[in-house]
């Protein structure tokens, strides 16, 4: 073993240099989302400004017959963050996800064609659905939402 060889953790360098010039801690950045989170539940959209009051009525009437509050959700509108759902479901510490109307391409998860299904990845499960506007006319993707959303709440 030699010097090229000598690997230093954290705390060795913090000792060892702890009067650096440069900052090299990594300020996160902050994910506006309504709601206070206190389930790790992530409801994600996509749409241009605030959800439409008949979408939030869907919305909140599903969070009703699946026993949760908005105090329990993050609900998070995917137009206005700059991160994909994965990040933003690792910054929140995220167990569960209903995406409504996210495009695949910038979730950085295996969507696939797997909608109202439950999708279990790393360390927390996911459903992707339709827009929740999409839904309001849509009995059998509204019913197999409700069936997915029975399975990842265990109601």
């Amino acid at each position: 073993m030699g010097i090229d060889d000598i690997i230093l953790n954290r705390e060795q360098c913090d000792r060892l240099y702890e009067n650096v010039l440069i900052n090299t801690e990594i300020s996160p950045v902050q994910i506006p989302f309504e709601g206070k989170n206190q389930k790790k539940i992530l409801v994600a959209f996509d749409t241009n400004g605030k959800l439409k009051k008949e979408d939030k009525d869907l919305l909140h009437n599903l969070m009703k017959a699946c026993h949760l509050a908005m105090d329990d959700i993050a609900l998070v509108n995917m137009r206005e963050q700059e991160v994909p759902v994965s990040d933003i479901m690792q910054r929140l510490h995220s167990r569960n996800a209903i995406l409504f109307g996210i495009p695949a391409l910038g979730t950085n998860l295996p969507l696939g064609n797997e909608e109202e299904k439950v999708i279990s990845h790393e360390t927390f499960s996911f459903i992707s659905t339709a827009p929740l506007s999409t839904l309001q006319n849509n009995v059998i993707r509204k019913k197999a939402l409700w069936e997915a959303l029975k399975l990842m709440f265990g109601i």
